[in-house]
């Protein structure tokens, strides 16, 4: 009798034991199951290229499928908070960051903390964001630019991917630096704010998608809003240079979770994308927007997050466009 009680308590107990057993497996097996990895911008887009680039590469470390989901909406805001409220901190579902995850909560109600609802992985890249105009515009260089803004304040048209991005603050900065005032158009992403531009619904542009523009030669490159100057365009005026008390920076974009992340799972993700950021897909997908790799280690990443965060703050609030 006692034999048989000992066998039922271990059978019961086996069971009892099972999910366990089997959700440490799955743990340990990770990915089990092909990953979605959110580009909060439409398809086509630089980022989109870029990250469609890179999942490959990423996909056969892991071995298993990397599949893309666009997302755009909220200067590219809406892909990555929707996926903080909704997806399991497992691993299986991650998202594009851009840098106006930080940089929108300042300027209005947002449905996400970005110091709070995220596991910060990996920093990939930055954009060279740029002010561009089509080939046939009657404005031929920044100084035409400048004093036709002031000859018709508020007339002169400009795209970007939304309030509260980095080329919007930029833009903002150069307004308020040269004394003059534009109308801003915005889109969802990079893509549909290029379609406005060479549909002459847009007098010009600022983005980070810039680059194969110029590169076939439907648009020109007045200025850059991001600090650094690019070799083959040396004679184009940087925002930094002509207006020195700006603030810009590389605006890094990176891979996110959901925050509550295992460290392992982390680490696994981190190694994979960290491994593939030299592969030749990537590095062309770059060069095609003149962008170059900006590695941040998922530390490093947070970090630099968290200090984006309050300086943004910051600038929205010298700007006055803070919201209390």
């Amino acid at each position: 009798m006692r034999q048989i009680t000992f066998f039922i308590c271990r059978a019961f107990l086996a069971v009892a034991l099972l999910p366990l057993a089997i959700a440490a497996r799955a743990q340990g097996a990770y990915p089990a199951h092909p990953i979605q990895l959110i580009v909060p911008f439409p398809a086509g887009s630089v980022t989109d290229a870029q990250t469609r680039a890179i999942a490959q590469e990423v996909g056969k470390k892991l071995g298993q499928e990397i599949v893309i989901l666009n997302k755009p909406g909220a200067t590219g805001t809406l892909g990555p908070s929707t996926m903080a409220k909704t997806a399991q901190p497992d691993g299986y579902t991650l998202s594009v960051v851009p840098s106006s995850l930080v940089g929108l909560p300042h300027m209005q109600r947002v449905q996400y903390d970005p110091l709070k609802d995220f596991t910060y992985i990996i920093g990939l890249t930055g954009y060279s964001f740029g002010l561009v105009v089509k080939k046939n515009s009657p404005i031929k260089n920044l100084d035409d630019y400048i004093a036709y803004a002031k000859e018709h304040p508020g007339e002169l048209t400009y795209a970007s991917s939304g309030i509260g991005g980095g080329t919007h603050l930029a833009m903002s900065q150069f307004e308020r630096c040269q004394g003059i005032k534009l109308n801003h158009i915005t889109f969802k992403g990079g893509a549909d704010a290029t379609v406005a531009l060479l549909g002459g619904h847009v007098a010009s542009q600022a983005d980070g998608a810039w680059g194969p523009l110029v590169d076939a030669g439907n648009a020109r490159l007045l200025l850059m809003l991001t600090p650094y100057k690019l070799p083959q365009f040396a004679d184009v005026p940087t925002l930094q240079t002509l207006c020195p008390d700006v603030s810009v920076d590389s605006q890094v974009i990176g891979i996110a979770g959901p925050h509550g992340m295992d460290p392992k799972v982390v680490q696994k993700i981190h190694d994979a994308f960290k491994e593939s950021m030299n592969t030749e897909l990537f590095v062309q997908a770059l060069a095609a927007s003149k962008q170059a790799p900006i590695y941040l280690s998922s530390k490093d990443y947070a970090a630099y997050i968290e200090k984006t965060f309050n300086d943004k703050r910051a600038l929205v609030k010298s700007m006055g466009l803070l919201i209390e």
